[in-house]
């Protein structure tokens, strides 16, 4: 709208701008094609149940089993997006969740937890793209610091960041909703 009214719109302008959404949006129907095909052929195979009697069978505390879907959840969250990996988890994690014993909107609230400590760190590190280009360009945080100094920092932060969203998970308030 701003490019119409200061007159800078063009044929060429308005091309670019619709192939490259079709190609974005086509890519992101088949990611959701493909999670919709996985799930369903997972759910037709009965592969949750299979899961569900390992995690039985190897007598694995409750507590354990969450850690390992949020630190799943971390690692997957690094290389995909939080929608991919909805559909991808979703029908894997939460039959799981239920037979645990565990309020699926407790799990809910720290899938999305698990997700923005997962967009802070690399490869994507999406929350800290700006922060970066910045510490790079030397205009944040202390510019008398060494380069190495800031991105410690930031390192150090992230770190912290991901413990405490981790501690969430044992606070006994944030628990009350959990059997």
């Amino acid at each position: 709208m701003i490019a119409g009214v200061q007159r800078r719109i063009s044929w060429d302008m308005m091309r670019y701008v619709m192939l490259s959404t079709t190609k974005l949006m086509g890519m992101l129907m088949w990611i959701t094609i493909a999670a919709v095909f996985f799930s369903k052929i997972y759910v037709g195979v009965g592969a949750g149940a299979v899961v569900g009697e390992l995690i039985e069978d190897y007598e694995l505390s409750p507590n354990l089993v969450i850690i390992a879907m949020l630190v799943a959840y971390l690692v997957l969250g690094m290389f995909l997006d939080g929608f991919a990996i909805v559909f991808i988890t979703v029908p894997l994690f939460v039959p799981i969740v239920r037979d645990l014993g565990f309020d699926t909107t407790w799990f809910a609230v720290l899938f999305i937890l698990s997700m923005q400590s997962a967009y802070l760190t690399p490869p994507f590190g999406y929350n800290n793209a700006k922060t970066m280009m910045r510490v790079h360009l030397g205009s944040v945080l202390l510019p008398s610091e060494p380069r190495s100094r800031r991105v410690s920092r930031i390192v150090w932060g992230t770190a912290a960041d991901i413990f405490l969203r981790g501690r969430f998970c044992y606070v006994a308030d944030c628990r009350a909703c959990c059997p």
